[in-house]
């Protein structure tokens, strides 16, 4: 999987820097000022030596390339990729992978450019596409 996300960054980002990344999955983003919240299926976590974030990329898994975002998802990533220098959320509440939190409240900055969809087509062996989220692939039609 690393091959193909380092391949969609444009190979911005190598196999090995992306094993660099922390790895969180079901992150509760607050999308909205009412409090609605999506779940991440991945998150991906760049930190420094300090523990201040310096990266952050989004994967959201999907059955395939036609499976709907939730309302919430076409919400967020909507945001996110309309934005000019990236949207900021708020965790919802706190999700702990190995010894690392992201705590309830805590704000990340999430660029345009680093949010994707993975799919496999519904094969557990199949092939692996991975692609960036757009606004055009959100396909909100209430903005």
């Amino acid at each position: 999987m690393l091959n193909k996300l380092s391949e969609a960054t444009g190979n911005r980002l190598s196999v090995e820097e992306l094993k660099q990344y922390q790895v969180f999955t079901e992150v509760p983003l607050v999308v909205n000022a009412e409090g609605g919240f999506m779940k991440a299926d991945i998150v991906l976590l760049k930190a420094s030596s300090d523990g201040e974030i310096i990266d952050v990329i989004v994967i959201e898994n999907k059955l395939s390339k036609t499976t709907e975002f939730t309302a919430r998802q076409k919400e967020g990533f909507y945001a996110i990729a309309k934005s000019k220098d990236g949207c900021e959320m708020t965790v919802h509440y706190t999700v702990k992978c190995e010894g690392v939190e992201l705590s309830k409240g805590q704000t990340i900055k999430i660029g345009k450019d680093k949010i994707y969809r993975i799919h496999d087509h519904g094969e557990s062996n199949g092939p692996i596409e991975i692609e960036k989220i757009t606004d055009r692939i959100v396909n909100v039609k209430t903005h």
